[in-house]
């Protein structure tokens, strides 16, 4: 009888310190997982919709901090982008002594973020929100040599000469949508892949482009 007590008291105590090794863990993780994240990727912004006709593909970066809680569904994010592109043919074949330009874009968007709570290793989430964008454009001619330049570090090399021919700027609102998945390491990392759905309210006709990005994010 006293062996059989004795077994069942060791069962107990195997069990209970199973679950607080368990419940430990548990609390580490979400010291470690606090409620601030911040993120850096590179994209590629993808023109779509009659902005194809204007914009080529290009390059860009994006920062964001958000804030969501461990045990919330929702959560609030500020997200950071610039993406250059190139001016298509079209629109250079427009512009008088035109042969080269590029387009560029600041966009600052501050979204609702929704994400599974209770997801371990693998984390999707859906974004949604206004932003302010500034958008700058500029059309150049080759106007001819500009000598060669010679340094002590990378040798001689040719420097051509460019002439702007047009140049456009404008502050405008807008928003954005996306959707993403999180690949989150214990201690608060994330490596994420997104994509974004951009749309700026011009005058005349709307940008429109998806970065597709990835990147890495950290909880704090």
């Amino acid at each position: 009888m006293k062996r059989k007590i004795a077994k069942a008291a060791c069962r107990m105590g195997l069990v209970f310190s199973i679950l607080f090794a368990g419940s430990t863990q548990s609390i580490v993780r979400a010291e470690l997982n606090g409620p601030f994240s911040t993120g850096f990727n590179l994209n590629v912004p993808i023109a779509v919709g009659d902005t194809s006709n204007v914009l080529k593909n290009g390059f860009g970066f994006g920062l964001d901090l958000g804030y969501r809680k461990e045990t919330s569904p929702l959560g609030v994010r500020l997200d950071m982008i610039y993406d250059s592109f190139g001016l298509t043919s079209d629109v250079l074949n427009q512009i008088r002594r035109a042969d080269s330009g590029w387009a560029s874009t600041w966009g600052f968007d501050l979204s609702a973020v929704l994400a599974p709570p209770n997801a371990k290793k693998v984390r999707p989430y859906l974004q949604f929100g206004p932003g302010f964008y500034y958008e700058h454009a500029e059309a150049n001619n080759f106007s001819g040599s500009g000598g060669t330049y010679c340094d002590p570090w990378f040798g001689c090399y040719y420097i051509g000469s460019n002439q702007t021919v047009e140049d456009w700027s404008t502050w405008r609102l807008g928003w954005m949508g996306g959707a993403g998945l999180n690949v989150e390491f214990d201690g608060g990392g994330a490596f994420f892949m997104q994509a974004q759905y951009h749309e700026i309210n011009n005058a005349n006709a709307k940008t429109e482009f998806v970065p597709i990005s990835a990147g890495y994010r950290h909880s704090f």
